[in-house]
């Protein structure tokens, strides 16, 4: 993909639609109101296009990348167009992308559409509140946008009005059946997931090869984020993007007694603050991006942030908190392969029982097995995974025979849960952070309590051994909604029906913000079918919305030639921080400032510490990973383990570890460490994590993603050597089988 990018020095400019985000909602938005090739359109994206060629998913060592370069969350990344998030106050930790494509460069792309249901809430369960549109008028948008994204899955799903069509469906592989299977002797509903994944070509991209690391970006170019999907089109329709340029304000002045938007001001990406001029904004910067732009374009008229003269902007976050249950089974499933996220759903508890203790409800979403660094260093922590002689063994049990089941919950909106400016906290150019203030209902632990004792029911009813259940998961905020609510009422809700603003006219919002409430389903496909839905009453209406609007081109260009370069009638009284000096970004709080490769704070051992070496270290190395013959795997040595460690700058910490066995060995053993045999030397290592437990922690961890990240490693424990579907993902004959019962039982959703 190749951006549009026109650095003209005649400033200011003006352009009819001015997008603010280049997300799943933004590039949705840009495709749509290019389409007529009557509007210009300009898309500001404060992040930068990541070429798939450099996805982590093309390196072996991707699933270190998640750790810090491809880490979801911005507190982690700490990239130039990331912002801090303080979550000290919150029961889960938001995360986000910022980049073209937005955050469906790192999701999985499981992709469901809010249920009937959801969008009336309060007049079928006296909870949160009712939409001001209904499931039935955004249907011929999802359609559309699953013909645009490209949406596998299967029509005929009880749970669902029915969908007309679909790419086929991802096979759920060995670990999918088995749990299927689970599902079906309790007599509850399944359904193979609807996945923006491609089977079969479509859209001009290859279909899926079921290699499994969806969320750290496709290579393929097989899932359906949206740099791949609605970006190129809209690019060949005429639409400017330009990246690096983070807007800090929208503008806006009063015409004839009503407030519009006249443009905005933002940091172009060599720094240098300018001025756009738009007969209509769009903003759609995500659940948490756009309250932050909202709450910091403060004037006169609006002195609380645009919009928010009735506290309603950031305020009734949802962001879908989650359980996890998880099983082990003495079959190899395979299941580290395939899409990670997008294997099956459940909605068997998705509507509102009198039965349960909790109103509304949740989807248990199955997840295939982790990956070899995940596996190894999850059953490490939870003493699951012994080092020494047998570790491969063990390991050899674990890896490919998980399953997982995620609780995802129906978040009722209130008040109280919000995001708000951080003045602590700045990014790279000086403007505020968030703070994120979210505590857990009642009626959602309750939730989670169910949802993890069914997915455990669900679990021993396949066969496996339920091996991890908690919930909520704190690192899991992916999801966020609800922070500029649509309504009728401007007292209560930010924007209207259409996503346009109560106050402001010629300004929409057209993200997953205006959501009123969160449904218990991963919400793009439904906030890009909204944002459709928008745009196209935007584009219908095009003259009527833009009647009376900003001052003229001209006009513009007379106003901004003051020398302190601000406009004399914008109600505006926001100062951007000179990007000349720009701030260092301040991570949120202290927890949150993670080195990369996540290294711990070390702790020194109290002993006196010995002169280590190069063969101190290989001695350690082999000692823990001395590797099998039998199974063909190789010792940390062969690996080049040690090599790993220098590279990423960990060797610092090796060497204190090894200090502290040597402390460890004095006191016990009376003897050096070096000197014992393999069997006291293991005897050591597993007192260090008594005695030294955070130091012992971070270096035997580290160990273990080295070791399984190493190409020699990962082909001989095969891990996405061999992709577990057929070619053109042709349904296998077991799955048609396990889902006849399902669909016999007849519809389940509920009728509005």
């Amino acid at each position: 993909m190749t951006e549009q990018v026109k650095a003209s020095a005649a400033q200011p400019e003006h352009v009819d639609v001015l997008i603010i985000g280049s997300g799943a909602s933004g590039a949705a938005a840009a495709w749509s109101l290019s389409r007529s090739g009557a509007l210009r359109v300009l898309c500001l994206e404060q992040g930068e296009r990541v070429d798939p060629a450099h996805y982590p998913s093309t390196r072996v060592d991707w699933e270190l990348t998640r750790e810090h370069s491809a880490s979801s969350d911005p507190n982690v990344r700490r990239n130039k167009a990331d912002y801090p998030i303080d979550c000290s106050q919150s029961a889960v930790s938001l995360a986000n992308f910022n980049g073209v494509g937005g955050s469906t460069i790192l999701y999985s792309g499981h992709f469901p559409r809010f249920h009937p249901s959801d969008f009336a809430t309060y007049s079928l369960d006296q909870v949160g509140a009712d939409w001001p549109l209904s499931y039935q008028e955004l249907e011929p948008y999802f359609q559309l946008n699953e013909q645009m994204m490209g949406v596998a899955g299967l029509v005929g799903d009880p749970a669902y009005p029915e969908y007309l069509s679909l790419l086929p469906p991802v096979p759920l592989g060995a670990g999918g059946q088995a749990l299927a299977r689970g599902f079906n002797q309790l007599g509850w509903h399944w359904w193979p997931s609807y996945a923006a994944i491609n089977t079969k070509h479509h859209g001009g991209r290859a279909p899926c090869i079921n290699l499994g690391p969806c969320n750290t970006g496709c290579a393929q170019g097989a899932k359906a984020s949206v740099d791949v999907t609605y970006w190129p089109q809209a690019l060949r329709q005429g639409v400017e993007l330009r990246t690096g340029c983070q807007v800090v304000e929208i503008v806006t002045e009063l015409v004839a007694g009503q407030d519009r938007a006249r443009g905005v001001w933002y940091l172009d990406a060599n720094g240098q603050r300018r001025f756009i001029g738009a007969a209509v904004v769009v903003l759609a910067a995500s659940g948490v991006g756009t309250p932050r732009l909202l709450l910091q374009s403060r004037s006169p008229r609006f002195p609380h942030g645009l919009l928010n003269n009735h506290d309603v902007v950031g305020r009734y976050l949802m962001v879908h908190p989650l359980a996890y249950v998880e099983g082990l089974f003495a079959q190899d499933l395979q299941s580290s392969l395939g899409p990670q996220g997008c294997c099956l759903l459940s909605q068997e508890f998705y509507e509102t029982r009198p039965e349960h203790e909790f109103v509304r409800g949740y989807t248990l979403h199955v997840l295939r097995g982790s990956a070899p660094v995940e596996t190894a260093v999850k059953n490490f922590m939870l003493r699951r995974l012994p080092f020494g002689p047998t570790h491969h063994q063990q390991f050899a049990q674990l890896f490919n025979h998980n399953m997982g089941i995620a609780v995802i919950t129906e978040d009722v909106p209130e008040w109280h849960n919000r995001v708000l400016l951080d003045e602590q906290h700045t990014d790279a150019n000086g403007m505020p952070g968030l703070i994120c203030q979210y505590q857990l209902a009642d009626n959602t632990k309750a939730m989670l309590k169910h949802g993890i004792e069914r997915s455990k029911q669900v679990i021993q009813a396949a066969g496996g051994t339920v091996s991890t259940a908690f919930g909520p998961v704190r690192h899991t905020g992916w999801h966020l909604m609800g922070t500029a609510r649509m309504g009728d009422d401007p007292t209560t809700s930010v924007v209207n029906r259409y996503g346009q603003a109560h106050a402001v006219p010629n300004l929409f919002i057209v993200d997953s913000s205006i959501f009123v409430t969160a449904g218990a389903v991963n919400p793009v496909a439904t906030a890009q079918a909204l944002t459709l839905f928008c745009c196209d009453y935007l584009q219908r209406n095009f003259a009527t919305v833009t009647a009376g609007a900003a001052a003229s081109h001209a006009a513009i260009s007379a106003q901004l030639k003051r020398p302190d370069g601000t406009s004399p009638d914008a109600s505006s009284t926001m100062t951007t921080p000179a990007p000349a000096a720009p701030a260092p970004q301040t991570p949120a709080s202290p927890a949150a400032a993670t080195p990369e490769l996540v290294t711990p704070e070390l702790v020194t051992p109290d002993a006196v510490a010995t002169a280590t070496s190069a063969d101190a270290l290989q001695l350690l190395l082999d000692t823990l990973l001395p590797g099998d013959a039998a199974l063909g795997v190789p010792s940390a040595t062969q690996a080049e383990l040690a090599l790993f460690l220098q590279r990423h700058g960990q060797r610092a910490m090796c060497d204190d570890y090894l200090a502290a066995l040597e402390a460890i060995a004095q006191q016990k053993c009376q003897a050096s460490w070096q000197m014992l045999d393999a069997a006291a030397r293991l005897q050591c290592v597993e007192w260090s994590r008594r005695s030294h437990l955070q130091l012992a922690s971070a270096a035997l961890s580290q160990l273990l993603r080295g070791y399984y990240s190493a190409a020699a490693v990962l082909q001989a424990i095969q891990a996405g050597a061999v992709p577990p579907f057929p070619q053109g993902n042709q349904l296998p004959d077991q799955d048609w089988e396990l889902l006849e019962p399902v669909f016999e039982r007849g519809p389940i959703y509920r009728a509005v």
